[in-house]
């Protein structure tokens, strides 16, 4: 069954969390998201939350979802900070932040750097050189329009290969510097890189199979103590979770970002 529609994904969200909030303190579940959802689609989402509610217990909870660039989670149970994560598949994305990281806290040069050689002279054709400006060449309005244009597949095989050579690189910093490998895995497992701290308790649920994984604080911060490491095409595996190197919002387009996933 499908929620609603990808681009409505956050209101599923939103909703979700906030039914749990008002579970728990025994008020109405109200839908105040723009997304209309169908009578079987509420009771689905309202009977999930209900589990979770459940299986968090707590007396008084109230919802910050509304407030991500500054606190570190969605919502607050008896003073516990809880991240959801409502999901079809996996167990979703644990931290989405710049790329710039790389250059601004490692040394290593900016993804920009990369895009110089074919990427950005080739864009420059539909959008002028304002693309050598920012490390998002164009605005979020403009990667809409382009993606659906026969360009973009071209373009998506050259960002391919400069993304490639971009994350073998760095991969070679991690191996001669520990302890550069060391700060980019801390950083990610307590969000620091975002400037943000790991939240009290972690909560997955696999909408799909109504499967629910609790992960508390202590266990997130236990992924410092990583073992193993290696490369893939585009991102890094580590014991725990793994990384991807990619961008938000329409590929070599606009926002390149860090995604970090627990296993």
């Amino acid at each position: 069954m499908s929620l609603c529609e990808k681009k409505e994904n956050r209101n599923v969200g939103t909703y979700l969390e906030q039914a749990v909030v008002a579970i728990i303190n025994h008020e109405p579940i109200v839908n105040n998201t723009d997304c209309e959802f169908s009578t079987e689609v509420v009771e689905k989402i309202n009977s999930d939350a209900q589990k979770i509610a459940e299986s968090l217990g707590g007396t008084n909870a109230s919802y910050i979802g509304n407030q991500t660039k500054n606190t570190n989670g969605d919502i607050i149970v008896d003073g516990k900070i809880i991240e959801l994560k409502y999901v079809s598949c996996g167990k979703g994305t644990y931290l989405n932040t710049t790329m710039d990281y790389f250059y601004t806290e490692l040394g290593f040069p900016s993804y920009r750097e990369y895009m110089k050689e074919e990427i950005l002279p080739w864009l420059s054709q539909f959008f002028g050189d304002k693309v050598y400006k920012n490390l998002s060449p164009v605005s979020k309005e403009e990667s809409s329009i382009f993606q659906k244009t026969d360009n973009y597949e071209i373009l998506k095989q050259m960002d391919k290969k400069a993304r490639a050579k971009y994350v073998t690189d760095l991969y070679n910093l991690f191996v001669a510097n520990p302890e550069k490998l060391g700060k980019f895995i801390s950083d990610c497992i307590t969000k620091k890189v975002a400037g943000k701290e790991a939240p009290d308790i972690l909560v997955v649920y696999d909408y799909s199979i109504n499967k629910m994984t609790i992960i508390d604080k202590k266990h997130i911060q236990d992924l410092v103590k990583n073992k193993t490491f290696r490369k893939t095409s585009l991102g890094f595996v580590f014991d725990g979770f793994r990384v991807q190197i990619s961008w938000q919002n329409g590929t070599a387009l606009n926002n390149p970002t860090i995604r970090v996933f627990i296993k």
